[in-house]
This record gives C-alpha cells, sequence and structure tokens, in this order.
C-alpha cells in the first residue's frame, strides 16, 4: 500500500511539474486599466522565450530620445497568432500600443503593433 500511495505521489509531481508555470508570466507590473501609444523607430528585436521584446526609441515631448521596452507574449503564442520572428524588424517606424508599467517606466506590455502604412498586429 505504501509503495502504491509513493508511486501515485511521484507521479502526480511529475505531472504538476510539467504543466506551465505562470507565476513568472505576470503584467502585475502593468496598469491593464490604461492603453497608451508610443511612435518611434524600432531599435531591436527579441523575438525569444520566454517573452518577446522590441526595444523602440521615441521622441519625447521635451525633445529627447526615450529608449522603450515593449514587452510581448511568448513567441509560441504570437506564431499562432500569425506574427513570425520577421513581422517587425530594426528599422521599422511604428505605433505600439499597450498598458504601461506601473512605475512610470518607458515600458508597455504590448497589445497592437501600427505600421507606418496603416497594417496592424493585434495580440489576441
Amino acid at each position: 500500500m505504501l509503495s502504491a500511495l509513493r508511486s501515485l505521489s511521484s507521479g502526480v509531481i511529475v505531472l504538476l511539474s510539467a504543466l506551465p508555470a505562470a507565476a513568472h508570466h505576470s503584467f502585475a507590473e502593468f496598469d491593464l486599466t490604461q492603453t497608451i501609444e508610443v511612435h518611434g523607430v524600432v531599435e531591436e528585436v527579441w523575438f525569444n522565450n520566454p517573452h518577446i521584446h522590441y526595444y523602440l526609441s521615441a521622441t519625447a515631448e521635451d525633445g529627447s530620445q526615450v529608449s522603450w521596452d515593449i514587452y510581448g507574449s511568448a513567441p509560441n503564442n504570437l506564431v499562432r497568432q500569425g506574427w513570425t520572428r520577421d513581422s517587425v524588424k530594426a528599422g521599422d517606424v511604428v505605433t505600439m500600443v499597450g498598458n504601461p508599467a506601473k512605475q512610470g517606466v518607458p515600458r508597455i506590455s504590448l497589445v497592437k503593433v501600427i505600421f507606418a502604412d496603416g497594417r496592424t498586429l493585434q495580440r489576441e
């Protein structure tokens, strides 16, 4: 009986460890009640796990350049929605739409990309 319980508990542990870990995929740092737009030039693209990042150079109201960290979903999720590694490239002039960081730092959780020609990519 004890051996069967150990086998069962070991099996449960293995199964639970295979589930996706949601804790580190938190969007708690973002204000999901607000949406902002940031217009600029894509400087760098990281289309890697666990989340993609676009780095965008934008001009602030005072004329200074601000580097924005555009935090996106996991590549797997975006690929299933039609995105590719080359959907947004360094040098693209875009407007990134997303939820701002609560701390007021230049970082948003990506909702949509609007290209200069009017095309859009939307996170579902």
